[in-house]
């Protein structure tokens, strides 16, 4: 292996150089690629190891993963002409990361499979290019302010190749990590204490910033600790047909992720539509680069910035990780077998499915590295799946069922927790509503060591909500104790007049209030000797004293009482028996 300071430092001026502009990342990275192979030959792992060794003890960070991707792309490709020619028919949008996903088991270059291959890979590219270029042309067609209304959402939807850009290369290095989210439930029609509120500066949903914030800032953490991959277990929105401003959002933390580490991401049951053919929430993330949406039960074979659903000829290379997803099932999961079953007895029939699914999983364990599980699921045990509706509705799973694995990532429940060993809810990122007032928010950042994992839990700046009860309006100084960014609800049981004396203190909070008083109903308490013996009149008579009516009204009472309940009844048989009344 040559060790000399001119070889390595032409690998030092190239990975210097490769991190200025996006442009150059793809053909520079060839060039390091080129420079080993030349130099090293076909020699295996210990060597491109040794090299990585000798360039970080010099103060050049790379990781031995970059080496081998560089040499895998260079002998797939060979020729800086073909490069070229790669570049060119992908209009100049050429990523490294394209070309390390699909030299992964590409033929080596200069060959005739090698270029049958290439062919076929840049015809599928042209051909949705040329779809994009007719779709432009159209919208150049329409009026000019229709056209700029498609043109905004375009640019929520699409991708811009432009700003994507990989930016500067992140060095792979140490143990193999992974961030751990859940349960964003990004939607645009969430309210604050019952009151859609607007942000100021956005022009925005209020709460859509909020779990935006939440979401980015996770995103930053987790690129910061040098996750490999994110794993989003599910409901990252609210509905299965989110809006554009959700889009934007949603999309500008998971392209910030992509750029640094695979992001994969399952719809969860709000990202399902009641008609199994219906596209899931997720549609509008599909094919974008290093995001990769999973909506049947799926294993992915990770190395690097590589992500296949077969193992390269290398694997298991350092890190690599074998990841295994299990989406919550859509109604087509049940095939036909609906008719004439309860609630009960659906998810019984969908649960016995999805452990088939698992144990298919368990059967390709690699023990070589770590194997990862994440799914949207109930776990029975779990806080939050007590409840009985829950329970009731969804399919459920035991820990038992999720043995086995290094790791299992899930989503569905939003309260944080460990289940057994290695069997974590994340929680969702955000508090939805008061139910969630008081639990930590957050995600987790779990790091392997081999196959033995630890995790840290990071919690998000999540809005606070808080309940006040009526006694906290009879301090004097509550206005000064109200915190500007939390969520309020007053709840309680005061009387009518108690009611009333708080109404001037819930007029002037200075936030919205979720007001959830109960005004308790004075219940009069029956006299004891008021029972089904006593007559009419004699029952009519202590009612009227208990309630302080004087004694002539009350005989005057009485006398009509008993003119009603004696010659009243022949007056009334009188009228009964008239020709008007039969006739009726």
């Amino acid at each position: 292996m040559p060790e000399t300071d001119q070889f390595l430092e032409q690998i030092a001026k190239l990975l210097r150089s490769s991190s200025k502009k996006s442009y150059e990342i793809a053909e520079t990275n060839f060039r390091v690629g080129q420079v080993i192979s030349e130099a090293c030959g076909n020699h295996g792992e210990d060597v491109i190891s040794r090299i990585a060794a000798i360039l970080n003890q010099k103060g050049i960070p790379v990781s031995v993963n970059f080496l081998f991707d560089a040499c895998r792309v260079f002998r797939s490709i060979r020729s800086e002409a073909t490069l070229k020619e790669i570049r060119k028919r992908l209009h100049g949008n050429l990523r490294w990361g394209f070309l390390v996903h699909n030299c992964t088991r590409a033929p080596e270059g200069d060959t005739e499979e090698a270029a049958l291959y290439w062919e076929g890979k840049l015809s599928q590219i042209e051909n949705a290019l040329e779809e994009a270029d007719r779709l432009y042309e159209m919208i150049d067609s329409l009026p000019g302010s229709i056209k700029e209304q498609v043109l905004g959402l375009l640019r929520v939807t699409g991708q811009n190749p432009d700003s994507t850009s990989a930016g500067e290369r992140e060095i792979l290095d140490g143990n193999y990590k992974i961030g751990h989210m859940a349960d964003m439930q990004f939607d645009d029609t969430f309210t604050v204490a019952g009151r859609v509120v607007i942000d100021p500066e956005t022009g925005m949903n209020e709460r859509l910033i909020d779990i935006h914030n939440c979401t980015s800032f996770a995103a930053d953490k987790m690129i910061e600790a040098g996750c490999r991959a994110c794993l989003i277990a599910g409901d990252a929105t609210e509905t299965h047909n989110p809006s554009p401003n959700v889009q934007k959002y949603l999309l500008a933390s998971l392209t910030k992720l992509a750029r640094h580490m695979p992001v994969f991401i399952e719809p969860g049951n709000h990202g399902l539509s009641k008609n199994p053919k219906d596209s899931t929430a997720l549609e509008f993330l599909k094919g974008r680069e290093n995001i990769f949406v999973v909506e049947e039960p799926t294993v992915f074979y990770q190395e690097g910035f590589s992500v296949n659903k077969i193992p390269s000829e290398a694997w298991p290379q350092k890190d690599c990780a074998k990841i295994f997803v299990l989406p919550f099932p859509s109604k087509a999961i049940i095939n036909g077998e609906a008719s004439g079953k309860s609630i009960e007895e659906l998810n019984k029939t969908v649960s016995e499915k999805l452990r088939l699914y698992l144990h298919a999983f368990r059967s390709e364990i690699d023990p070589r590295v770590p194997n990862i599980l994440m799914a949207h699921i109930t776990v029975v045990g779990a806080k939050g799946a007590e409840n009985q509706d829950m329970l009731k509705y969804d399919p459920k799973l035991y820990p038992d069922d999720l043995s086995g694995f290094d790791y299992v990532a899930l989503g569905h429940i939003h309260e944080y927790q460990d289940i057994e060993k290695s069997i974590f809810y994340s929680g969702s990122i955000d508090r939805m509503d008061f139910n969630e007032e008081g639990q930590p928010k957050g995600f987790l950042i779990a790091t392997f060591e081999g196959r033995e994992v630890s995790t840290e839990f990071t919690e998000t700046p999540a809005r606070t909500f808080e309940t006040l009860t009526p006694d906290y309006f009879a301090n004097p100084e509550w206005q000064s104790l109200i915190e500007a960014g939390a969520i309020y609800r007053v709840k309680g049981e005061v009387t009518k007049e108690e009611y009333e004396a708080l109404k001037p203190a819930l007029k002037e909070f200075p936030l919205p209030l979720l007001n959830k008083l109960t005004v308790r109903r004075e219940v009069r308490i029956r006299d004891e000797q008021m029972t089904e013996e006593l007559k009419e009149d004699e029952a009519l008579q202590r009612y009227l004293v208990n309630q302080g009516i004087n004694e002539d009204l009350i005989n005057q009472c009485l006398s009509a009482h008993n003119l009603i309940t004696s010659n009243g009844k022949d007056e009334v048989t009188k009228e009964d028996d008239t020709y008007l009344f039969k006739a009726a």
